[in-house]
């Protein structure tokens, strides 16, 4: 995929977990497989995110996950895959969650 110049406008998808099922299994092994292409996936947060690399594979844009306000995840979407020229990478994933919530929280969705 690196090859293609596809990782860095890929944006990956962190389910959330739910009452009977977790996904912190499948994430530690999804992380495994992205070791041999360079990339290192954040560890698994319970809220879910999406979340895109840069070009040394580092974490970019994070975003709150929210399978409920479909308008939110396509904007979502659309900003981590045209993020602003002078965005720097993402080095507090915590943080970077906490502010995707808030900003979803007290954002309205417009539909672009």
């Amino acid at each position: 995929m690196e090859k293609e110049g596809l990782l860095g406008r890929t944006v990956f998808v962190m389910p959330p977990g739910a009452r009977r099922f977790t996904w912190r299994s499948h994430w530690a092994h999804a992380r495994r497989g992205m070791g041999p292409l360079g990339a290192a996936l954040p560890r698994y947060e319970g809220p879910g995110m999406l979340f895109t690399l840069d070009v040394s594979h580092e974490l970019r844009g994070v975003e709150a996950f929210s399978l409920f306000m479909i308008c939110s995840l396509r904007k979502s979407i659309l900003k981590l895959l045209n993020p602003p020229a002078a965005q720097q990478p993402a080095t507090n994933t915590g943080a970077a969650i906490r502010k995707a919530r808030a900003a979803e929280r007290d954002g309205v969705c417009s539909g672009r």
